[in-house]
């Protein structure tokens, strides 16, 4: 009976489990949905509140709205090339600055920590970083984006601990032996034993820079230089008026496409490469931050 009890106790504590994970997916995916049924479904159908779950009067006319802009592809472009370029950069420098902060023979290594660490708590504040930007001539340049926000303290000091904590020293010493410098060490020793922390961190500087709008906004004033989360920005407070100045009885009269419409497929278009990246790094999410998050 005492069994039966049990068994029928871990049953039911279960049943909740599972139904309050799928509940939490739902909670999470409804919106995503939401978004995408939005931008497939006519202006109208939106209008008049028959949107809940899946598209009403399915059109594309949105999207057609939308990819015809040349504005569009060119920060589109320009995106891609902030993530690719900047991402690279970021970790190059991360890697070159985590390294030896990670050896205890070197001898400004404590020194060095601590003026990491106390990045982290100080900031000179917007305007004097702005400032400073437009005194070294970072305005208007695609390279001052790319080498302007170059390193993060916070992934630096991940991939200093994993440095530290995950990699054996034993492998080290074996690679000095046979004659390896500093730099063989880190490229044939440390770097292939730390993929998990190198795809997370990877992932973090390219989804920031994917999403970064606000300093792109103030150091870019050339339109043809912009990132997409920029240009997402300026259509949002222009997209009403130029609606409103289009030929009411040919577009938005009949239905078709309108301003909520038109914002929800410049999202689903914003989220594309970033849903289909994602999953593939996600596996050494946990892996990389936990072992990079623990100093012995």
């Amino acid at each position: 009976m005492k069994v039966k009890r049990k068994f029928k106790k871990r049953t039911q504590t279960s049943i909740i489990i599972n139904a309050f994970f799928i509940l939490t997916t739902i909670i999470t995916l409804y919106p995503l949905i939401y978004v995408l049924s939005v931008s497939l479904s006519s202006g109208l159908a939106f209008s008049r509140g028959e949107v809940v779950l899946f598209p009403i009067d399915i059109t594309f006319e949105s999207y057609r709205y939308v990819l015809k802009d040349m504005s569009f592809w060119g920060s589109y472009s320009n995106t891609f090339i902030y993530v690719i370029f900047g991402t690279i950069f970021n970790m190059v420098i991360t890697v070159l600055a985590a390294f030896p902060l990670s050896r205890r023979d070197f001898k400004l290594r404590n020194s060095l920590n601590k003026f990491l660490v106390l990045t982290m708590w100080l900031g000179v504040g917007m305007i004097p970083q702005y400032l400073n930007y437009k005194s070294l001539g970072m305005t208007n340049s695609r390279i001052a984006i790319i080498l302007g926000f170059g390193l993060s303290a916070f992934n630096i000091i991940l991939l200093r601990n994993y440095f530290e904590n995950n990699i054996p020293k034993d492998l080290e010493e074996a690679a000095e032996i046979d004659g390896a410098n500093l730099f063989q060490v880190l490229n044939n020793v440390y770097l292939p034993l730390s993929k998990s922390i190198v795809a997370t961190l990877t992932t973090f500087y390219g989804v920031m820079r994917w999403n970064s709008w606000f300093w792109e906004s103030l150091l870019l004033k050339d339109v043809n230089k912009i990132p997409l989360q920029v240009y997402i920005r300026k259509q949002l407070t222009t997209l009403n008026e130029i609606m409103n100045s289009m030929d009411q009885e040919a577009i938005i009269g009949n239905g078709l496409i309108s301003y909520e419409t038109v914002f929800y497929a410049l999202l689903v278009c914003s989220l594309i490469p970033i849903v289909i990246g994602l999953p593939y790094l996600a596996k050494y999410f946990s892996k990389g931050v936990l072992s990079g998050s623990v100093k012995s």
